[in-house]
């Protein structure tokens, strides 16, 4: 099994540390890849699932199901999850724009409006945090 790590972005941290504008670059503007790499360095991002997939899953296929096993549509995902997925705590938000994926070979996937894109190589301390 191949194990991947899903980061949301903690948003209420970036209103209190007075970053609005990254807020919304990161969750409407498509943020750039360096801007999302320094909110992630930055402890900006909190780990909300391990997610499990078989070795040889095609990668857009494991971060659709990813997508779509961490959506709110009638009750918290995170209180009834999929078997392959382990939440970090109870009651989690939905995945949306701006969370992260580090995918089982240590790269960042980004979510995106439509779909996820691959900014690189994971910063460490997601890297660790997926460990």
């Amino acid at each position: 099994m191949a194990s991947y790590r899903l980061f949301h972005l903690d948003g209420a941290a970036l209103k209190e540390s007075d970053r609005d504008e990254d807020l919304f670059q990161a969750t409407f503007g498509d943020g750039s890849d360096s801007q999302v790499v320094e909110l992630a360095e930055a402890g900006f991002y909190r780990e909300a699932a391990l997610i499990e997939a078989a070795d040889n899953e095609d990668l857009e296929h494991t971060l659709r199901r990813i997508w779509v096993a961490t959506q709110n549509i009638e009750a918290s995902w995170a209180d009834a999850p999929l078997p392959e997925v382990a939440p970090s705590k109870p009651r989690q938000r939905s995945t949306s724009v701006g969370d992260l994926v580090v995918s089982a070979d240590g790269r960042l996937h980004v979510c995106a409006r439509i779909g996820w894109r691959e900014i690189g190589a994971a910063p460490a301390v997601l890297r660790h945090a997926a460990a």
